[in-house]
């Protein structure tokens, strides 16, 4: 899809959202995100689901802008990726709600010290037929201004039903993007995921949550990634800290080759240019702070803010250090407020990130 035809689509789809938002009403809605993934790049880790009570819902836009700095492990890390999306909220009926997002990429390498820009849309589809299930699909078209960098497509189905009162089961296919340097950018790197994930919260203070993930790359390469969690709430709600460890292990067949021209110290090909662990393990220390500090009236809105910090060893003797703030602010019926902040220190790779949001509810 052409720049053109892009922002003409997403200013019609604007254009209509508003003519119709009146009239939408409060319908029954929720929006589930399953998975996350840590600020390294290529170290997906998993958020257990959760099935809060059903609230009512309304139109929404929301305008996201977010930074991510990556640089270390040898050739692999050397981006810089700048953000924006204008997300259009619809809920439907029965329990299903569309988004659709316009989307806009700014991604510096390093290798090449350039800029490269892309844009995109995303079309997500969320549904929860009954308080024991929950699935998502979403899909991203993403389009470089450049003809010598590939275009991609990625996107996720996912599905989580409630077992039994206190288990959580979520089954998922994600296609993600493998791009961390100029290479990956110019192969359209890529990998298909399949997930499996349980869940349960053995008591109200504790929780325990085990993921698998089976990963399929797109230049014939493959791996596994395995992690077990265990957090328990030592504090209650409106002052919450939680104390959470947590064993990860990878394993990829084909290790990473960067290729150079004698006597130039910056490569000129990387085969699998992504980061390709074998038989890696990790375990994290995590502290948890989250205070919600909302006024006592109802009509307030909800005021939280969390900070955490984490500590990991590894079996490639590069011990890390990982800070976030998170900041959510309700400001009356319509708006919504979302930061948060991220640095990551190691020996072997650093990173830095950060993500505002602002939302409004019809």
């Amino acid at each position: 899809m052409t720049r053109l035809n892009t922002a003409y689509i997403m200013k019609l789809a604007f254009v209509f959202f508003l003519s119709l938002a009146p009239a939408f009403g409060r319908l029954t809605t929720e929006d589930i995100h399953l998975y996350t993934a840590y600020p390294m790049s290529g170290q997906p880790s998993y958020t257990a689901p959760i099935f809060p009570e059903n609230t009512n819902a309304l139109p929404a836009i929301h305008i996201n802008g977010s930074y991510l700095n990556e640089k270390g492990r040898g050739d692999l890390f050397q981006i810089a990726r700048y953000k924006e999306d204008l997300t259009l909220e619809f809920p439907l009926f029965h329990g299903i709600s569309v988004t659709a997002s316009e989307n806009n990429w700014q991604e510096h390498t390093l290798i090449d010290n350039q800029t490269h820009m892309a844009e995109g849309v995303t079309l997500t589809i969320s549904t929860d037929p009954s308080k024991n299930i929950r699935g998502s699909a979403s899909w991203t078209e993403k389009r470089y201004n450049e003809a010598d960098l590939k275009n991609t497509g990625s996107g996720y189905g996912r599905l989580s039903m409630n077992l039994y009162t206190h288990v959580i089961a979520s089954i998922g296919v994600e296609r993600s993007d493998e791009i961390y340097n100029y290479f990956g950018m110019a192969q359209g790197a890529q990998a298909d995921n399949w997930l499996l994930n349980l869940y349960s919260d053995i008591t109200p203070k504790l929780e325990i949550n085990g993921t698998a993930r089976y990963i399929n790359y797109s230049d014939d390469n493959e791996g596994v990634y395995c992690r077990a969690f265990a957090g328990y709430a030592i504090t209650d709600h409106p002052r919450l800290l939680k104390v959470s460890i947590s064993q990860e292990y990878r394993d990829t067949k084909e290790n990473y080759l960067s290729l150079y021209f004698q006597n130039h110290d910056q490569p000129v090909n990387i085969i699998h240019p992504y980061w390709c662990p074998w038989n890696y393990s990790a375990q994290t220390l995590t502290f948890e702070w989250n205070h919600d500090i909302s006024p006592k009236k109802a009509t307030g809105g909800k005021h939280v803010y969390e900070l955490d910090a984490s500590f990991s060893m590894d079996s490639d003797n590069n011990p890390s250090a990982q800070f976030q703030a998170k900041w959510h602010r309700e400001i009356g019926q319509h708006w919504t407020a979302n930061l948060s902040a991220m640095i990551y220190r190691s020996k072997e790779w650093d990173a830095e990130s950060a993500l505002a949001q602002i939302s409004y509810k019809f």
